[in-house]
């Protein structure tokens, strides 16, 4: 049977079913609910993120700063960066 007619009876089947307005209620709470712990948990991912970004980036500038005042090599500093 061609994909066309199967999608076509699963609609009309589908279109049978009446879904109750406190289950579709529940439901799109539970979905928002779901959204937000998400975000709320992509949102603290990404500041741990910058955080360690921004530590990397200070430990990099502290062995620049040691570089251009001869406290280490240019060896030294290639190996650490």
């Amino acid at each position: 049977m061609p994909e066309n007619k199967l999608w076509a009876q699963l609609l009309e089947l589908l279109d049978k079913y009446e879904l109750d307005p406190k289950l579709y209620d529940w439901a799109m709470d539970a979905f928002r609910e779901f959204a937000q712990k998400e975000v709320t948990e992509r949102n603290n991912i990404q500041a741990t993120q910058n955080r360690a970004i921004a530590d990397v980036q200070t430990q990099l500038d502290k062995l620049l700063g040691m570089a251009t005042r001869g406290l280490i090599s240019d060896d030294e500093y290639k190996a650490k960066s």
